[in-house]
């Protein structure tokens, strides 16, 4: 008999804040304009921002980056029409170092780090 040990994953969800932005950025024409009403009112939504910790036998593998923690306020990184079209909200405890230092995961722990695309909230 071969003796197998199952590999065990353990994936965690972290938290990075939260982000507002016009709705037509997310769902396109959801409230065009008409004949009618010529002038309709943008709609602002927020939405969670997240990374993903995969802690595999293999080596740890961190799914996005989340928000630059620079990138808001006066010499923010983020361009202040970005900071104005986009604002990102965050206390210190969703700072992506901070959720991995919860975990005691240290960022040299990661092995690979995957960034699905490059918008703001996914490696800004």
């Amino acid at each position: 008999m071969t003796n197998f040990v199952k590999a065990h994953s353990k994936l965690y969800v972290l938290d990075n804040g939260r982000m507002k932005m016009d709705k037509n950025f997310m769902v396109a024409m959801h409230n065009p304009a008409t004949v009618d009403h010529p002038n309709q009112p943008a709609e602002f939504i927020e939405f969670p921002i997240y990374t993903v910790l995969i802690d595999h036998p293999e080596g740890k593998i961190l799914f996005d980056t989340a928000c630059n923690l620079n990138s808001m306020g006066v010499k923010g990184r983020w361009e202040e029409m970005t900071q104005k079209t986009f604002p990102w909200e965050a206390s210190e405890e969703c700072y992506l170092h901070n959720r991995l230092e919860q975990l005691k995961v240290r960022p040299e722990d990661i092995r690979y780090v995957v960034a699905s695309h490059l918008h703001l909230d996914h490696a800004g």
